[in-house]
């Protein structure tokens, strides 16, 4: 890690050398993002990482930019504050198509969203969410990979918790409707199909199957039921019952038979 001296310029902190520490700007010092090796991000937390950026990727396909690890400038306590949240989303209204340049956000986002990560506490995130909604940014997601929920932060509303299936909109994000189970689905931290769910699908078939052989049993019993008394099947009625009275069986010989031999 560098060794940076007390107080910085908002220009020193842009020409600092770039490396794999990523250095948010506040109070006037460069402070690491990540404290030490136990809070860098690690697979919940890359993992949803890379499950927001595709998915709100394609829904703000010609609505604005979604960007990883980016830089923003903001204020804080009236001084220059240049926050780096997980994924920022900012719309073509407010940052044009045409706009490209290699620096910090120039504008203020619509969207910015943390994930919390390991040596993170809720609590640290809710502070930083405030700093934002008080510098301007209008939502702001704070992701527990723990307890796979997503709160959403307004400037208007207290905080809500989705969890699960309870879906998430606004009207800041149009038309995007997400849910946090589709997020850690594809995040690849919840199974497509887990256990019970094969399991319940077995289940019901077997249940469709015993419901259907007693439906045919039901109807074979009210076929038979309706036939008068004493009625034989067709199939099943005896042979013996079709000869004349007195006729024998071809096969069947009778005892007092002499089998040819004469007196």
């Amino acid at each position: 890690m560098m060794q940076l001296k007390n107080k910085l310029t908002l220009a020193e902190f842009f020409a600092l050398p770039q490396n794999d520490t990523i250095y948010e700007f506040v109070d006037g010092k460069a402070v690491p993002k990540y404290k030490n090796n136990q809070m860098s991000p690690k697979f919940f937390h890359s993992s949803i990482t890379g499950s927001l950026f595709i998915l709100l990727s394609t829904w703000a396909e010609k609505k604005g930019r979604v960007v990883i690890e980016w830089g923003i400038k903001l204020t804080k306590n009236n001084q220059d504050w240049i926050p780096v949240p997980d994924l920022t989303y900012v719309s073509y209204n407010r940052l044009p198509t045409d706009w490209l340049k290699d620096e910090a956000c120039p504008v203020i986002p619509e969207l910015v969203i943390e994930i919390i990560s390991p040596g993170q506490t809720f609590g640290d995130m809710i502070d930083k969410a405030t700093y934002y909604l008080k510098a301007g940014v209008l939502l702001v997601w704070i992701i527990d990979t723990i307890s796979q929920t997503i709160t959403v932060f307004t400037i208007s509303s207290l905080p809500i918790t989705f969890r699960e299936n309870e879906i998430i909109s606004h009207e800041v994000l149009p038309e995007l409707e997400i849910t946090p189970h589709l997020i850690f689905q594809r995040a690849g931290l919840i199974p497509k199909f887990p256990p019970h769910t094969t399991r319940s699908r077995t289940s019901r078939l077997r249940s469709r199957l015993r419901s259907r052989t007693s439906r045919l049993r039901s109807r074979l019993r009210s076929r038979t039921s309706q036939r008068s008394p004493g009625s034989e099947h067709p199939t099943t009625r005896s042979r013996t019952s079709q000869r004349s009275p007195g006729s024998e069986h071809p096969m069947i010989k009778s005892p007092n038979h002499n089998y040819g031999h004469t007196s």
